[in-house]
This record gives structure tokens, C-alpha cells and sequence, in this order.
């Protein structure tokens, strides 16, 4: 028997828990999938949104769709990726309007943002994919890394096998074109100069090189090789997330869903507001690397997760850490 025990990050606490139990139950009972990969592609639903045991929705608030399988239902049904991207802002210019406040450290006002949202709304049918193949619904794990990945050594091959993939909180059905793409863990876009998809080689006279030299090369090799043989793989076993991947606007398109910072295909004629939008570039940038530089200086991941053997010291860093930035803003 397993035991799921929730931590802080995961939120909300019961809903985030119960989607999870659910698509593992949902993933098990189509088919048996103890490891669910180019299979879940496979997999598809009526419409964007997240699964839950339904006896799980009986005092929620949302909107609830029918059952996509016996016990299972749909939450927040979106039909197609436009109809899914054009609810994301709707909501945040619903939220900005009745809870928005000024943000003084990066000079804007809850209204500038509500306009870009509306710029954005007006494009939205000039950025989705038409392409039925890639407007497919499918399941959509957003935290796939290789730490989530159980590759125990078989007894009987005597080789590594996949047996499971763990960490199924926040999943969600999406349209293909918003979810296929190299996961943040496995990616090395920011490789600069060199072509992803290039096979990897280590220097020569690897040996000959210090200590820490030594280790920086051997890390970027292991994330060159990951890429490189993220893609080779999908391409093989995988065609319909490869297709999307390679895709028209896909890139654009999944960091315009997660909030990114990608420059927007309008044309902007008042160079007053090109300038501010640019200012606020650089202020948004500098702020997200002091907060990796945090959490590196700590020694916590994005989700605040530590092991175990590390919990005392890292709470006592972060507890000091607290109190010099106090003392600083007094």
C-alpha cells in the first residue's frame, strides 16, 4: 500500500491530491499503464480541463462536464486550444478587475495589464493552430523530470527499465499544440551557439582538466545529451507530439500560456509604450534571477521541495537569510 502525504507547495491542498489520484486511477484503468508515455498521447478527451473522481466535485463551485469514463469527470471544459488560451486571460482580467493592486516595484498599475490581456484576446485566432492533429486533447504532465522517472535494473534482462513515473499533482488535459515541448528539465535551448540537435562529444583530454572544469563539462554533456536524445526518441516512438513540437508557433504559443516573456507579434506604434514595456522587460528579468539565485543560496528546487537530510539546514539558511532582508528594508 502507498500513501500520498501532501506538502506545502501543493495547492490546492484536497482538489490538487484528488486530480492526481484520479489519473492514475483513470491511466490504470484504460489499459494497465504503470508507465504512462507515448501511450497518454494517444488518450483523448472532449475537451481541455482536469479529471476528478466525481463523488470528489460534490461541493465544488465550477463547472462540471459529463463523465469522460465511468466515476470520472471533466472540470473547466475548454473545446479547442483558442477557446482554452482565451479563458486563461479572460480569468486574469476578471481577477485584475476585482483584486488587482498597483505593483510599485515594477511601476504598473493593474489597468496596464488588463490592457495587454485585451491586445492579446484581439490576436488570439492568428496564433492557434488550425490543425486538428495538433487542436487534439490529450493528458498533460507538466512536472516530467528525471527525478520522477523509475528506472530500476531488471533481473531478468540485466538492463534499465522504465517501471514508473511518479508525481502526477497539477496534471490537466490540454490541446497538444499548449503541452508538446521538452520539459524545463530535460531542455538546453540555452546552449548559445550550438545547434540542439547536434550529437554530443566531451572534450578531449577530459582527464588533463581540473576539478571543477571537469565537472562543468561533464554536466553540459549530460544536458546536451538529454536534449538531443529527448527529440531523436519522440521523433521515433512518438510522431504526433513531435509533429506538434516542431510546429508553427508552437514554441510562442506554450510560453504565451505560461505567462512568458516572448516579444508579441503586434506591431506597437506609440514608442512611449514600446519603451515601458521594454523597462519592465528588464526589471521582470532581473527579478527572476535574484529569485533562482534565492533558491540556489538556500538550497531549495521552484517548489520549495528539499530532502529530507537537508531540512534543518536549509530552514536554518533560509531563517537568516529572512532576517538580513528585514533588517535591510528597516
Amino acid at each position: 500500500m502507498a500513501a500520498r502525504i501532501p506538502y506545502p507547495a501543493t495547492t490546492p491542498k484536497y482538489f490538487a491530491v484528488a486530480s492526481e489520484v484520479t489519473i492514475l486511477a483513470f491511466l490504470r484503468s484504460i489499459g494497465g499503464l504503470p508507465t504512462p508515455e507515448s501511450k497518454v498521447t494517444l488518450i483523448t478527451f472532449p475537451a481541455s480541463g482536469s479529471l476528478y473522481f466525481t463523488e470528489d466535485l460534490a461541493n465544488a463551485t465550477w463547472r462540471v462536464t459529463e463523465p469522460t469514463s465511468p466515476g470520472i469527470s471533466l472540470k473547466d471544459k475548454h473545446a479547442n486550444t483558442e477557446a482554452t488560451l482565451r479563458r486563461e486571460a479572460e480569468k486574469e482580467i476578471a481577477y485584475l478587475r476585482r483584486f488587482g493592486r498597483p505593483l510599485p516595484l515594477f511601476k504598473q498599475q493593474p489597468s496596464d495589464h488588463i490592457e495587454n490581456l485585451e491586445r492579446y484576446l484581439h490576436i488570439m485566432s492568428s496564433l492557434t493552430a488550425k490543425d486538428l492533429a495538433r487542436d487534439r486533447v490529450c493528458i498533460h504532465r507538466p512536472d516530467f523530470q528525471p527525478s520522477n522517472i523509475i528506472v530500476p535494473l531488471s533481473s531478468v534482462s540485466s538492463s534499465y527499465v522504465v517501471v514508473g513515473l511518479i508525481d502526477w499533482q497539477h496534471p490537466s488535459d490540454l490541446p497538444l499544440s499548449l503541452q508538446a515541448g521538452i520539459s524545463q528539465w530535460l531542455q538546453n535551448y540555452d546552449d548559445a551557439g550550438r545547434e540542439p540537435m547536434t550529437p554530443s562529444s566531451l572534450p578531449e583530454k577530459l582527464s588533463d582538466l581540473g576539478e571543477t572544469r571537469r565537472r562543468e563539462e561533464m554536466e553540459l554533456y549530460h544536458c546536451r545529451l538529454l536534449h538531443y536524445y529527448y527529440i531523436e526518441y519522440t521523433a521515433k516512438y512518438n510522431i504526433l507530439h513531435y509533429a506538434a513540437v516542431t510546429g508553427t508557433f508552437n514554441l510562442l504559443l506554450r510560453h504565451i500560456f505560461y505567462h512568458s516573456w516572448l516579444p508579441c507579434p503586434i506591431v506597437f506604434d506609440d514608442p512611449d509604450d514600446v519603451r515601458k514595456m521594454m523597462e519592465l522587460d528588464v526589471v521582470l528579468r532581473k527579478m527572476d534571477g535574484y529569485l533562482v539565485a534565492l533558491w540556489d543560496k538556500i538550497g531549495v528546487g521552484s517548489e520549495g521541495w528539499v530532502p529530507a537530510e537537508h531540512y534543518k539546514e536549509v530552514m536554518a539558511r533560509r531563517k537568516k537569510i529572512k532576517e538580513h532582508a528585514l533588517a535591510a528594508i528597516e
